[in-house]
């Protein structure tokens, strides 16, 4: 679908639940429809580097893949996967007849103000909440689809070094300091993950690493009376393939950066109680390696996004601010746990 399409179906509101009114919500990959009960979500017809919905095929395919892979973790929250029809000039979505011009993810809509980012901000989690996100992840990881083929060590590294690629834009705002803290964070992830190689290979052979979730963090999460925790990454494989340390690290990331090192810390003991995927002292380190990886993942995401701005002069002090807070996050981490593997760099 293209964007006066999505217009024409938000005007015409023929969807299964007969709503009275509809909002739309666009995201950088899709749009998505709220209605009082029920979300629908259509994917855009995009391709980048990282994913494809360039086909109606292929979208029918993610589609797909995004009601399965969710409904590990919320299958009472993803309901099943809708055509969307054009028929005597109007669309509708769930449709027996006419044409089918794209597809919609059909999703029951939770309470938006339980979403757990939301309610870290008014410090309106529990120690309870935490303790029932671990045992729920642990669980999870221990049932999903684990790899035991060789780990792709280098692969790490490069993604770990993609942040190289917003350092002139860091420079420019927070000075030369930041170019060059860039620098030796990209040399300390090629000697970490070549002094450790044979753990990472090691850790993959035990088991550890899995078809997980990929995008675990506070927003992806609804705190109801059992966490409901959604929207993994279904566009790519290779991206959920990973360690469970790097799904839990993105976690625990996302804690620390709303000042819950404290929840960070329960959700950790409780999960390790579940699932002890620690065994070795040398596990700690790849923790916070991964910690590291998804506070840099974040930084660089945020500042691509303000380059955007910056490129057409909407760049803003809030922008900004968000850039510096992983920025700031990422230092911090590098300090805790880098500064004493003096050995890494000799």
């Amino acid at each position: 679908m293209n964007a006066d399409e999505i217009k024409r179906l938000l005007h015409d509101k023929n969807f299964p639940d007969h709503p009275d009114s509809v909002e739309l919500i666009e995201t950088h990959a899709s749009w998505v429809f709220l209605s009082q009960s029920f979300a629908y979500k259509i994917k855009k017809p995009l391709k980048f580097s990282f994913l494809d919905f360039s086909t109606l095929d292929k979208r029918k395919y993610y589609c797909e893949q995004e009601h399965q892979l969710n409904s590990r973790l919320a299958p009472h929250m993803y309901l099943g996967v809708l055509p969307v029809r054009e028929k005597n000039g109007q669309l509708f979505i769930g449709e027996k007849e006419g044409q089918t011009i794209d597809y919609a993810v059909y999703m029951k809509r939770m309470d938006d103000s339980r979403q757990m980012d939301l309610l870290l901000e008014k410090g309106a989690v529990s120690e309870k909440d935490i303790v029932q996100i671990a045992i729920q992840i642990a669980h999870f990881h221990q049932k999903v689809t684990a790899y035991k083929e060789e780990e792709r060590v280098d692969l790490i590294h490069a993604r770990f070094a993609d942040v190289a690629s917003v350092k002139a834009f860091l420079g420019r705002h927070f000075g030369k300091k930041a170019e060059d803290f860039i620098d030796e964070l990209v040399r300390f992830s090629a000697v970490f993950t070549k002094q450790y190689a044979s753990r990472f290979q090691e850790r993959a052979r035990q088991g550890f690493v899995v078809d997980g979730h990929g995008d675990l963090h506070s927003r992806n999460i609804f705190l109801l009376n059992s966490p409901v925790i959604f929207d993994c990454i279904e566009f790519s494989q290779e991206h959920r393939r990973l360690d469970v340390l790097s799904d839990i690290a993105f976690f625990c990331m996302d804690l620390d950066q709303y000042g819950r090192s404290d929840l960070a810390g329960l959700f950790l003991d409780t999960y390790l109680k579940d699932y002890p995927c620690m065994p070795l002292a040398v596990d700690r380190k790849i923790f916070h390696y991964y910690k590291m990886y998804r506070a840099n993942v974040r930084l660089k995401v945020n500042a691509l996004a303000a380059i955007q701005h910056e490129n057409d002069g909407t760049l803003t002090a809030a922008k900004l601010k968000e850039v510096e807070a992983y920025y700031s996050l990422l230092k911090q981490y590098f300090s805790e746990g880098v500064l004493s593997e003096k050995s890494l760099f000799l």
